[in-house]
């Protein structure tokens, strides 16, 4: 009696059986053969519910074909479970979801694992055939996971080999980012952190074997010493704002790197000084002529008005007719009649002692001075001078009044 119980449901012809048939039931299994590693399409689904497809006995069915496509004969709703029977056939099928739709269908053999493709999609499966707990298992989901999904499944390794690179596209597919090596370079491997940074932190190099960390950027640990130089600065750059308080310290800033074209602007003519705590403090302008004056220890210096400097006597002045001098007076008289100048008013409880005036006689008229209610060398008596006389008065008190010099 022939049996079918091979994977490829052929009939397996005992020995002395098929006579006069033998040859026509070879063909038909040889034709069976080809037709498993070939292509075939089915409407598996002829309604919108789940269906079992059968490989049969030593016939020609479509489920028997190696790249299986399954389409429908209605739209389905959901999805839909393929049952592949006997759940005792052991193979490898190419299974092609072609149903309308838009739904996923199920592939099952027996009451194990099954597999699910989506619409449009196609899957290598491999039925176990293990009787009524048969099972579907998915032959490339490591694999297909990996390069379709990034989900599921892991890799220990993967090597991109001649320079090659590693590209992750956007949402659309049409742009990517992506990771390549250097032309000739030393093997070497790049340690990412355990965890996420904050906010605003930068990945950097932690040791010299490839290990990485957070850093918050901008602070003094992320700075070479003597990296910022003048040339890696704009003009007005560098603002309060743009730096975290206290985070520029010496050790961060080159020799000579700071040079006036990077320092901010500020007032014209104001000085740059130090208060008592050691601070820089700017020190304003002040007015047209004043001077830079200290305030002694501890303070900035500041711009002062200068104390009055002592005159010692007023200008020269030509007199030719009668004058009230003033104290320190320098007078010339230079008329050619005579005339009176006379003293100021002076007295001790004025404030007058030290008071002086000086008077040269160049005119040909006598000058007559005038003693102004004070005595001139103890007398009340005014005094005169001729021509070419010269003569300095001083008051000295109440009862000398004028001293003649």
């Amino acid at each position: 009696m022939a049996s079918f119980d091979n994977n490829l449901r052929l009939e397996e012809i005992t020995t002395g059986a098929a006579s006069g048939t033998w040859g026509t039931k070879t063909n038909t299994n040889l034709s069976l053969i080809a037709k498993a590693l070939g292509y075939a399409t089915e409407a598996s689904f002829s309604s919108d519910a789940d269906v079992t497809t059968t490989v049969a006995n030593a016939t020609d069915d479509p489920a028997r074909a190696m790249y299986f496509k399954v389409t429908s004969g209605t739209s389905l709703t959901a999805t839909r479970t393929l049952t592949i029977a006997p759940n005792t056939v052991s193979r490898v099928m190419f299974i092609e979801n072609a149903t309308t739709g838009s739904q996923s269908i199920t592939i099952k053999q027996g009451s194990g694992a099954t597999v699910t493709i989506a619409t449009g999609k196609t899957k290598v499966v491999y039925l176990d055939g293990a009787g009524s707990g048969a099972a579907v298992v998915d032959a490339l989901v490591l694999l297909e996971n990996f390069i379709a999904t990034g989900t599921a499944g892991s890799l220990t390794q993967l090597n991109i080999t001649a320079q090659g690179d590693l590209r992750l596209e956007d949402s659309s597919g049409g742009q990517y980012a992506a990771l390549q090596a250097a032309g000739t370079t030393t093997t070497y491997t790049i340690t990412l952190p355990a965890a996420v940074g904050t906010s605003g932190q930068v990945l950097t190099l932690s040791d010299g074997a490839g290990a990485t960390s957070w850093s918050d950027s901008g602070t003094t640990s992320t700075i070479t010493n003597g990296a910022v130089t003048a040339d890696k600065l704009a003009t007005d750059a560098v603002t309060t704002v743009k730096i975290t308080d206290s985070n520029v310290t010496t050790a961060k800033i080159n020799d000579d790197a700071v040079t006036l074209a990077k320092m901010a602007t500020g007032t014209p003519g104001n000085l740059i000084s130090y208060d008592g705590s050691n601070d820089p403090v700017a020190v304003g302008t002040g007015t047209a002529g004043q001077v830079l004056t200290s305030a002694g220890s501890g303070n900035p210096p500041t711009f002062a008005t200068p104390a009055a400097t002592t005159v010692p006597y007023n200008d020269w002045a030509i007199k030719d007719d009668a004058y009230t001098a003033s104290n320190k007076d320098q007078l010339i008289a230079n008329s050619g009649s005579g005339f009176t100048i006379t003293l100021p008013a002076a007295s001790v409880s004025g404030g007058n002692r030290g008071n002086t005036v000086i008077i040269c006689n160049a005119g040909a008229g006598v000058v007559t001075v005038g003693r102004n209610s004070s005595n001139i060398n103890s007398a009340a008596e005014d005094g005169t001078l001729a021509q070419g006389a010269s003569t300095q008065l001083v008051y000295v008190d109440d009862t000398i009044g004028w001293f003649q010099i």
